[in-house]
C-alpha cells in the first residue's frame, strides 16, 4: 500500500461514508476532490479494513513487551556477572532462560562489555637461552 498520511486517510472514510458505503463511488467522489492525490479501489479497501479492524486511522503502534528486562531478571544477570566476570553469554541466557540478545540488553545498558581472556602464548623451557642468544647477537650488529 503506498504510503497515505492520517489526513488522506480521514477524507477516504468521509467519502465512503458520504456515499452510502459503497467503495466505488468513493473513489469517485475522492478523484473528483483531490485529483493531485488519486487513490485506487486497493488502497481504499486497506484503509477500510484497517479502520473498521483499529476504529482508527492511524497505523497501529507496535508494542513488544520486553519481558525480560525486568528489574529482577537484570539484577539476577548483573549479580552472575558479578560472580563470575568470564561467564559467557551463552551461559547467561541459558541459565536465566532468556534470549542471547535480552541478556545482552541488560549488560549493555549497564555497560558491562564482557570479553574472554585467550593466553596465546606462554614461556618454554629453553625460551630464556632463547633470549639470550638474540641480545648477543644484536648487541655485535651494532
Amino acid at each position: 500500500m503506498e504510503h497515505l498520511s492520517v489526513q488522506e486517510k480521514i477524507d477516504m472514510i468521509l467519502s465512503y461514508g458520504e456515499n452510502g458505503k459503497n467503495v466505488e463511488h468513493a473513489v469517485t467522489l475522492y478523484v473528483q476532490r483531490f485529483p493531485d492525490s488519486v487513490r485506487s479501489l486497493a488502497s481504499f479497501y486497506q484503509v477500510l479494513s484497517k479502520f473498521t479492524t483499529n476504529g482508527s486511522v492511524q497505523a497501529k503502534k507496535r508494542n513488544s513487551p520486553k519481558t525480560f528486562t525486568g528489574v529482577n531478571n537484570e539484577i539476577a544477570v548483573l549479580a552472575t556477572v558479578a560472580n563470575d566476570p568470564h561467564v559467557s553469554i551463552r551461559h547467561l541466557s541459558r541459565d536465566s532462560g532468556t534470549s542471547q540478545s535480552s541478556v545482552l540488553r541488560v549488560l549493555k545498558r549497564n555497560k558491562y562489555h564482557l570479553f574472554h581472556l585467550s593466553q596465546h602464548d606462554e614461556l618454554q623451557g629453553n625460551d630464556f637461552q632463547n633470549r639470550m642468544t638474540f641480545y648477543q647477537w644484536a648487541l655485535q650488529q651494532m
